[in-house]
């Protein structure tokens, strides 16, 4: 069978400067035009604000926010925020991916697309496609699992939890 059809979906952010928003913690929320998840996280004296979902045909230009995005982002920071007033003149840079997304069989939205990963081999190429960047690590481990029978001298792998399971978790005030 011939590997699945990857849709490549570009996502966009903005950096802002923190005191335009000044955040203590990570926040989501749902943009009020199509309930989108957005989020706007602190990061070394900045504010990170992201994410876009739209689909990116043009495989041979390099990924770069289009106007619209930008309009989005703000907008969605102006439906949750309207006191801080953040406008494009605040934005410090913005930049833009692409996720090799795994095509559905049927036609939906960008953001209606499965985020699942999928592994396939043949004759010892390994491929990945699909998946997030929060699911990297268990997308390494799929991509080495297939991988092992043409590395036998891999060492199994070290499953290790990324947080010690006494690690306090507990709500805190934005």
């Amino acid at each position: 069978a011939a590997p699945p059809r990857l849709r490549p979906l570009r996502g966009s952010h903005l950096l802002l400067p923190l005191w335009r928003l000044p955040l203590a913690r990570a926040v989501a929320w749902r943009h009020p035009e199509d309930g989108r998840p957005v989020f706007a996280y602190p990061w070394q004296g900045r504010l990170i604000v992201g994410t876009t979902d739209l689909d990116h045909p043009e495989l041979g230009t390099e990924p770069r926010i289009q106007p619209e995005e930008l309009r989005y982002l703000l907008a969605a920071l102006a439906h949750s925020f309207p006191r801080a007033g953040v406008s494009a003149a605040d934005v410090q840079c913005t930049w833009a991916g692409v996720r090799p997304v795994i095509a559905s069989d049927k036609p939906v939205a960008p953001s209606q697309e499965s985020r699942e990963h999928l592994v396939w081999t043949q004759d010892g190429l390994v491929a990945l496609a699909g998946g997030k960047l929060t699911t990297f690590r268990r997308m390494a481990q799929a991509a080495l699992a297939a991988a092992r029978p043409w590395l036998p001298t891999l060492p199994p792998p070290v499953h290790r939890d990324i947080l010690p399971a006494h690690a306090p978790v507990a709500g805190v005030p934005l």
